[in-house]
């Protein structure tokens, strides 16, 4: 099982990725994959007694900040941006947790995001605007089987059983959606794109286990909104709120604007957890994330007294502005107070400090990173 951060880019629109870490979980061996976009490295720690311990190491290329894992067969694929752009296959020894290179597929732009579904990884290129899908065989990837172009598409998600495929246009404000072939050919559905509000920049997107839901995050407007699934994976849009700490007082951004000189509203990620009744969004300008409860399992108006994201259920690793589900990690939230208890030791400046209400949900705070 892999529980996964999706894509991986960061700084503020406009400028792409900046080299903020990714992780990925490899649970069953308990090995954890971090991705260190500038440093051109991926190394490969073991979650032990709730710390985790480094085992190695490996250089990859810079622009290693997302990267997707095939637990069956030990092999990661990971796009980098230097010496050339390309998807580079590596083979992952489980017990020193190296990584040795056994093959590499050149693109024709660097890659923001890559999801593997079965024997298909799927890429989205924000610089170059466009997504396309590969057959894996052997461990090696093929020519581009189906290719699509939308204007800064920030992810490329397939649903849990490999049958559909969705690119999120920041650019455009749509997502295309499509039906994935074994051959890994992508078909359109009807309609073949998704509207979403104007202006409000797509970001990232994660879809139910039972295939019911689809979450997105904007990026600058900061909103979480749920989407219908039909039965053939096409989406409607259902409601939305706020994924942020209104209290903030943080405006709408937009296409080229900074953030960080503006004090504007900056949506990264989000993740389902705690058997995905809590939506889990951060947005980077106040460091916090804001954990709304699903709407399809909290009928009621009441927001629920605590919520404990304990021994039942995995709790959260964040490393920097994004974040995985992790088993053992030992971090709990409640709906009026977070406390933490991971004696993991988190880098100056990225611990919680705070707690803050909002209408979005409860908010877990970090030592700002922007004035």
């Amino acid at each position: 099982m892999i529980l996964r951060h999706a894509g991986g880019v960061g700084g503020p629109r406009g400028t792409g990725g900046t080299g903020w870490p990714t992780m990925e979980i490899m649970v069953e061996e308990s090995v954890i994959l971090v991705g260190n976009d500038k440093g051109g490295t991926l190394s490969a720690f073991r979650l032990i007694d709730d710390e985790l311990r480094l085992l190695a190491d490996t250089e990859v290329g810079v622009g290693c900040s997302t990267f997707a894992v095939d637990t069956d067969r030990s092999l990661v694929f990971v796009a980098v941006k230097e010496p050339s752009p390309a998807i580079v296959t590596l083979r992952l020894d489980r017990e020193t947790g190296k990584l040795a290179e056994t093959s590499r597929r050149d693109v024709e732009d660097p890659l923001s995001y890559v999801a593997l579904s079965g024997d298909v990884l799927l890429g989205a290129s924000y610089h170059g605007g466009w997504g396309a899908s590969w057959l894996v065989a052997d461990g090696e990837l093929s020519d581009v089987v189906s290719r699509l172009e939308y204007r800064n598409l920030h992810a490329a998600v397939p649903d849990r059983h490999g049958q559909n495929a969705y690119f999120v246009s920041l650019g455009d404000d749509l997502i295309a959606q499509f039906s994935v072939g074994a051959d890994a050919t992508l078909s359109e559905l009807s309609p073949p794109t998704v509207a979403c509000p104007p202006g409000s920049g797509p970001r990232h997107l994660v879809v139910s286990d039972d295939g019911a839901n689809a979450y997105l995050l904007t990026e600058f407007t900061g909103e979480a909104i749920r989407f219908d699934r039909a039965a053939d994976g096409s989406l409607t849009q259902a409601e939305s709120l706020a994924a942020y700490s209104l209290a903030d007082g943080l405006g709408k951004s937009a296409f080229g604007k900074d953030p960080r000189a503006n004090r504007l509203i900056w949506g990264a990620d989000l993740a389902l957890v705690e058997d995905e009744s809590w939506l889990v969004a951060s947005e980077r300008f106040a460091s916090t994330i804001t954990a709304p409860v699903i709407w399809w399992r909290a009928p009621s108006s009441r927001p629920p007294r605590s919520s404990h994201v304990g021994s039942r259920c995995r709790p959260m690793a964040v490393v920097w502005s994004c974040w995985v589900n992790c088993p053992g990690m030992r971090r709990y939230i409640g709906w009026r107070m977070a406390r933490w208890s991971s004696s993991t030791a988190w880098r100056r400046g990225s611990a919680p400090t705070g707690f803050a209400s909002s209408e979005a949900g409860p908010t877990l705070r970090w030592r700002p990173r922007y004035p």
